[in-house]
C-alpha cells in the first residue's frame, strides 16, 4: 500500500479535526504533526443497538459501553431471553458465525439436539489490497495461555505464484508472509495461524478445517502441515514448503528463515 501512495503515520492517533477556509480538514497528531486532508473518514467501530429495547424490564443486564449482551450458550442472564449474532459480547462479529449459531439455537430448543455452537478457531480475513488472514490465537494471547517456554513460533516469507509473474510486484522487497504457533507439550499442535497474502479468506479457512478436525483446542499439527500433499503450485503451497524448510534456532523459540537460507523460489510445480 506504501508503494502505491498510501501514507501510513506510526505510533499517533488523531487529537483535532478543524476545518479549512478552503474546505478541507486540518489534523493535528498526537506526535504534533498536521496535515490537511479532502476528506476524513472515521473507523469508530460499532455499539449493539439494544437500548431502545427496553431490556432492563425483564432483567436482562447489557453493557453500558457498547450496549453487548453476556451470554452463555447464546442465552442472556435471564433464562427465557436469547440472542445471536455481533450483540454478543466478546465473541466474533462475523455473518456465517451469527447464521450457524441461530441454527444450532434452534435445533437445541426446539430439536432436541444438545450441541452448542463453538467459538473457537473461528478463521477469519480482512480484505485489504493485500489480504489477511487468521485462525486461533495471537502469539501475545498464545503466550498467556500456554507460557512462551511452551511455544514454537514459525515464520514463513515466500513469493505466491501469482506474484512472482510481475516484476512490478518488487517480490524482493514485499512478500507473502505466514506466522504458525505451536505448542511444544501437545505434538506440536498448530494454537494459531496468520497468513498474508492473496486469497487469505480461502487458505485460512482451509486451514480452519484441519484444525477442528480433532478436537475444538487443535488437530492441526506442524508435521501434519508440512507433510501434507499439495494440489497445485499456489500460494498455500509456497508458505507450506517453507515452514517445511525451517531450520531449529538454538536461541529462542521464534524461527524466521533469513534471505541467505531461505529455500529458493521454485520454478516447476513441487512433486506430489
Amino acid at each position: 500500500m506504501a508503494a502505491k501512495g498510501t501514507k501510513f503515520i506510526h505510533g499517533a492517533t488523531p487529537s483535532n479535526i478543524a476545518p479549512t477556509a478552503d474546505g478541507k480538514y486540518e489534523v493535528t497528531f498526537t506526535n504534533g504533526s498536521t496535515d490537511v486532508f479532502d476528506t476524513v473518514m472515521a473507523a469508530a467501530g460499532r455499539t449493539a443497538d439494544t437500548a431502545g429495547l427496553n431490556l432492563a424490564a425483564v432483567g436482562v443486564e447489557a453493557s453500558p459501553k457498547n450496549g453487548k449482551l453476556q451470554c452463555v450458550d447464546e442465552q442472556t442472564n435471564v433464562p427465557y431471553v436469547y440472542a445471536i449474532g455481533d450483540v454478543l459480547q466478546g465473541l466474533p462479529e462475523l455473518t456465517p458465525v451469527a447464521i450457524q449459531a441461530g441454527i444450532m439455537l434452534a435445533r437445541r430448543m426446539f430439536g432436541g439436539a444438545s450441541e452448542a455452537m463453538d467459538y473457537k478457531n473461528i478463521a477469519t480475513a480482512v480484505f485489504t489490497p493485500i489480504e489477511y488472514g487468521a485462525i486461533g490465537l495471537s502469539e501475545e494471547e498464545a503466550i498467556e495461555a500456554y507460557g512462551e517456554a511452551n511455544l514454537e513460533v514459525y515464520h514463513s516469507e515466500f513469493v505466491p505464484l501469482e506474484w512472482s509473474l510481475s516484476p512490478e510486484r518488487e517480490t524482493d522487497t514485499y512478500s507473502g508472509f505466514c506466522k504458525v504457533i505451536c505448542d511444544k507439550t501437545a505434538n506440536m499442535n498448530v494454537v494459531g495461524m496468520h497468513y498474508l497474502g492473496p486469497n487469505a479468506g480461502e487458505v485460512t479457512q482451509g486451514y480452519g478445517v484441519a484444525m477442528k478436525k480433532v478436537s475444538p483446542q487443535c488437530g492441526q499439527s506442524r508435521h501434519g502441515t508440512a507433510r501434507a500433499r499439495v494440489l497445485r503450485p499456489d500460494c498455500l503451497t509456497f508458505a507450506r514448503h517453507h515452514l517445511h524448510h525451517l531450520r531449529a534456532s538454538t536461541s529462542g523459540t521464534s524461527r524466521r528463515p533469513s534471505a541467505s537460507t531461505r529455500p529458493p523460489q521454485r520454478s516447476s510445480p513441487p512433486s506430489l
